[in-house]
């Protein structure tokens, strides 16, 4: 039974916490959680425009000095490199920055000329995503929050953490072992989206936070009708993160669809190791996202144990 509905409402007080934190007003109740849903909606729409994965956002009300609301909201943000900079127009970074001065004959000049448009094209990108974060997407929140309100006064404090700065120390781990798979594991992290998702895999499982995750696969399964070699990566990346975690008892990832472009519905599932959902106790990460492919709606659950 606990497979069949989602298993969060039945461990909220025992070992999982709400994401919304605020007292109201029976009255207020409903407008509160409408607010809340609003925000994440439209912090996740601002992101999958710009190619930028949100986590669930935490929203805390609180009231500040002036005897006004105060909202902090607190998310993580994931970017993938290429996708970011196809979505912001920068693809062809050589039409974009001058051209180096470098005469011809110098030694190395093709060489020095890839190095000297990736750090321009790197350097581009960070002033660009930094804007996005602490510009623009504030200026959304504040917008709708001025609407909410109908003009009464508010604050608010819009927290975007880059999941690489917030944990150094696990992230410098996460790339120490991503290099090695380089060249234990060629085939699986030659794909274009082998190091976003062995990352994601990582995160998911320090965090207990699958939306992301969920999101980056819904986002393969869209751009693509080969649909079961995306799966059977992430099935093999499964297998090989899993096991460096010991207090993780097991991973299951179920896709339901039209897999493949398929006539009629299917669903398969990517398990490692054995989940126990009926002890209430149990903490249990659990997402689901829905992916329009080419083919119709397509539904991922992801649950960590």
């Amino acid at each position: 039974m606990g497979a069949k509905v989602q298993p969060i409402g039945y461990r909220l007080g025992h070992s999982n916490n709400w994401k919304s934190n605020w007292q109201s007003h029976p009255h207020d109740f409903a407008d509160s959680a409408f607010r809340d849903s609003q925000l994440e909606k439209l912090i996740n729409d601002f992101g999958h425009q710009y190619g930028i994965l949100v986590s669930n956002l935490r929203v805390q009300e609180m009231i500040g000095p002036n005897g006004f609301p105060h909202l902090v909201l607190t998310c993580t943000y994931y970017v993938r490199s290429k996708i970011f900079m196809k979505k912001m127009g920068f693809k062809d970074l050589s039409k974009r920055i001058p051209e180096p001065v470098w005469p011809r004959y110098v030694r190395g000049y093709y060489k020095k000329r890839r190095k000297y448009f990736r750090q321009q094209g790197e350097n581009h990108r960070r002033c660009s995503l930094n804007t996005l974060i602490k510009v623009v997407a504030p200026t959304l929140v504040n917008e709708y929050l001025h609407e909410f309100y109908n003009g009464k006064p508010f604050s608010f404090d819009l927290r975007m953490i880059n999941t690489f700065k917030a944990n150094t120390r696990h992230s410098n781990f996460i790339h120490q072992i991503k290099r090695l798979m380089k060249w234990k594991q060629r085939r699986i992290m030659r794909n274009h989206f082998s190091k976003d998702m062995y990352y994601l895999l990582h995160e998911a499982i320090l965090t207990q936070d699958t939306k992301m995750l969920g999101d980056l696969i819904a986002n393969l399964l869209e751009k693509t009708k080969r649909h079961h070699p995306i799966l059977n990566v992430i099935q093999r990346l499964m297998h090989i993160i899993v096991r460096q975690y010991k207090g993780v008892r097991g991973v299951r990832i179920k896709v339901k669809g039209r897999i493949g472009g398929v006539k009629r519905k299917r669903h398969r599932t990517l398990q490692v190791g054995g989940l126990s959902l009926q002890e209430i106790r149990l903490p249990v990460a659990h997402s689901m996202t829905k992916s329009n492919t080419r083919f119709g709606s397509t539904s991922i659950k992801i649950w960590i144990v």
